[in-house]
């Protein structure tokens, strides 16, 4: 049974991004993904994954590869479904959030992923800001959008309701740390699902994106 959100989080040890991209690399990236998807080992199945950054890399791999995923938002970042054995699991929901101008998210290939992510999986939604900012939902950056990080936070609680059957809020594991607001006194009555939410830059799902 879906219950109320119960965060985890595997955070990298700076707020800096080249910092934190430059201790990934010393760390290796492996070390980080194995570390991030071991954080879910005493959690129950039926999670909500949810990754920032470099923590989508975990995020993604529990979603496709642990029995029993209920959903997954990568945030900032995408990688390919055939870098964890196989495709998108059937009946897992997928949400994917990036700024069209951020260079990591575009320039990297994760927008790539992203499209043919949407492309392939019939419960799959890429969503862009517009901006060129990476951390865009931490609001201890200068990178910090407000707006964004707002429509960000509206469409995840939209997700979590849905996956929940509008009762409630499944647990959410988020393997990269991030700081995303997600309290409900935030949201303009009536914006528990997507479909009414203001309009702002979104692809629909199963509809590639062209260059």
């Amino acid at each position: 049974m879906l219950t109320r959100p119960r965060w985890t989080h595997v955070a990298l040890p700076s707020h800096d991004l080249d910092a934190g991209v430059a201790h990934a690399r010393e760390l290796g990236f492996d070390t980080l993904l194995e570390r991030g998807a071991h954080s879910a080992t005493d959690l129950p199945e039926e999670l909500v994954y949810i990754g920032f950054s470099l923590g989508v890399m975990p995020a993604q791999k529990l979603a496709q590869t642990r029995p029993g995923a209920a959903g997954a938002i990568l945030v900032h970042a995408c990688v390919p479904a055939g870098e964890f054995g196989g495709p998108w699991p059937d009946g897992v929901p997928v949400q994917v959030h990036g700024m069209d101008a951020d260079e990591f998210f575009v320039a990297d290939g994760d927008l790539d992923a992203a499209r043919a992510l949407v492309s392939s999986v019939d419960d799959a939604e890429l969503f862009m800001y517009p901006g060129d900012q990476h951390l865009f939902a931490d609001d201890s950056l200068g990178s910090y959008d407000a707006a964004a990080a707002r429509l960000l936070a509206e469409r995840v609680l939209g997700f979590l309701d849905a996956v929940g059957g509008g009762g409630g809020v499944g647990d959410v594991a988020s393997p990269g740390a991030a700081r995303l607001d997600l309290d409900r006194p935030h949201l303009a009555p009536g914006l528990g699902q997507d479909r009414q939410l203001a309009p702002g830059p979104r692809i629909p799902d199963h509809v590639p994106v062209g260059g």
